[in-house]
């Protein structure tokens, strides 16, 4: 169909694509932007958000057709140039959403789909690069599949053929992943050492490494990984951009190292940068939980003692008392000590009400040398 267009740029999106608010002029518009701006480039890139639960991805959907280009790939289909290097010119603000009636019936057939015709592939291919393509994907649908010996052969098969890439890099980020949840985490570190040699301008590496150290028991140098990850500049191109791992797991991951070692508002600030559209993901909010009790604990904890200050000087009763009675902690409210707490908080502030009161009716009065209107006792 691409063979009987006549522009000179050429787009597609898949019958269960949207555009979402784009229009034919928005689409024109990013076309001359990009020949005025980007005469060099003959591709296109923009966000491809999938059904929940999959990753976004940056995607090729324009290219400049007068180039040359050709089909590749039974599964995961993508445009390769032809005699000529691939330039791209990439829009952050220009998503292609997929949206099937019914997702979960779409995920699950497309993955039985996918697995047969990848499972065909590989046994027929030859080539030692295409092969290891292939042996990536399917160590991906292994995962799925808890079958963990075949998932760790296949991602080695995809780590050793697809060479320095970001494929590579992510194959040995998902074999880390797995070491992780298989409690190997001197093995997982390992391998995340190696995914940020395969593709170092990449986060994955780094976050995977992060990650590995932390469930390892390091959290000094789980800390200092992810502080070092956040002054990595973004990738110019991210193909495999894992949106529930990086914005998510390790979001969680980084804020939890920081709580351990005892940098509260970084925890908090961290947390803080979860997307709310993951948060209720199973796996972000599984990681986002190991963080969230403890740190909202110490979080409660810091307001008991911030009253006790006001309380131990006197100096502000009155703004002590309504910090009280405005204080839930839900997450440590039904532990004894702090009941006890609160108790004996309760019973000063009556106490240094009592006693205000007593000296202003009372006692003060006999002692001043003149009189003081009531309005001022």
């Amino acid at each position: 169909s691409f063979e009987k267009g006549t522009a000179r740029w050429r787009g597609y999106v898949d019958s269960d694509d949207i555009a979402g608010e784009l229009r034919t002029k928005h689409f024109r518009e990013m076309l001359r932007n990009t020949e005025r701006d980007h005469p060099e480039a003959n591709c296109i890139s923009m966000k491809y958000e999938y059904v929940p639960d999959e990753m976004p991805q940056d995607k090729i959907r324009f290219v400049k057709w007068g180039a040359g280009w050709r089909w590749e790939d039974p599964v995961h289909e993508h445009l390769v140039p032809v005699g000529h290097p691939r330039g791209i010119s990439k829009y952050e603000d220009v998503w292609i959403r997929h949206r099937p009636l019914d997702p979960q019936a779409h995920a699950n057939s497309s993955f039985t789909r996918n697995h047969r015709i990848l499972e065909r592939a590989y046994a027929k291919e030859t080539r030692p690069e295409k092969k290891a393509l292939w042996a990536y994907y399917l160590g991906g649908h292994a995962v799925m599949l808890n079958v963990h010996d075949v998932a760790r052969q296949l991602f080695r098969e995809a780590a050793d053929g697809l060479g320095l890439s970001n494929l590579a890099c992510d194959a040995l980020v998902r074999w880390s992943r797995l070491e992780c949840k298989l409690g190997q985490f001197e093995r997982a570190i390992e391998l995340a050492a190696k995914a940020i040699g395969k593709a170092p301008e990449l986060p994955d590496g780094l976050a995977a490494m992060g990650v590995a150290q932390l469930r390892a028991g390091a959290d000094l140098r789980a800390a200092g990984v992810f502080d070092l990850l956040k002054t990595q500049p973004p990738p110019v191109f991210e193909s495999q951009h894992d949106a529930v791992f990086l914005d998510g797991i390790v979001k969680c991951a980084a804020a939890l190292a920081y709580y351990r070692t005892g940098r509260v508002d970084d925890a908090t600030k961290m947390l803080g940068e979860v997307p709310e559209g993951l948060r209720k993901h199973p796996e972000v909010h599984a990681a986002g939980q190991e963080v969230v009790v403890p740190l909202s604990r110490t979080q409660g904890y810091q307001r008991l003692y911030a009253l006790w200050e006001y309380l131990i000087w006197d100096t502000e009763p009155l703004k002590a008392k309504r910090l009280l009675e405005e204080f839930a902690p839900a997450s440590i409210s039904d532990q004894p000590q702090v009941k006890q707490l609160i108790r004996s908080m309760r019973q000063k502030l009556q106490h240094i009400e009592s006693w205000n009161a007593y000296r202003r009716t009372y006692a003060a009065i006999p002692d001043l040398p003149y009189h003081v209107p009531e309005e001022d006792r």
